[in-house]
């Protein structure tokens, strides 16, 4: 007898939905507040864990403050010792 496959699996490493007190921050003013370009954004998606976006319609994406916020926090302090 097999075992029955789920109907639904959760997917890995998906950013989770805002609740309604969150801010949501568009592709502009994410690439404003931090003064990079659009490539510099996805790179850091990619290598640098910065959060993923979550879609908002057909073509607009945008990204949890708060998310961002922790990305941010948890970065090393230039001139921080390693002691």
């Amino acid at each position: 007898m097999t075992t029955p496959t789920p109907l639904h699996t959760p997917a890995v490493n998906m950013p989770t939905l805002p609740t309604p007190t969150q801010k949501i921050r568009r592709r502009s003013q994410v690439l404003a507040h931090f003064g990079i370009s659009a490539s510099t954004l996805y790179r850091w998606i990619e290598r640098d864990g910065f959060p993923r976006p979550i879609q908002l319609g057909g073509h607009s994406v945008g990204w949890v403050e708060t998310e961002i916020q922790a990305w941010l926090s948890n970065r090393p302090r230039m001139g921080a010792s390693s002691a």
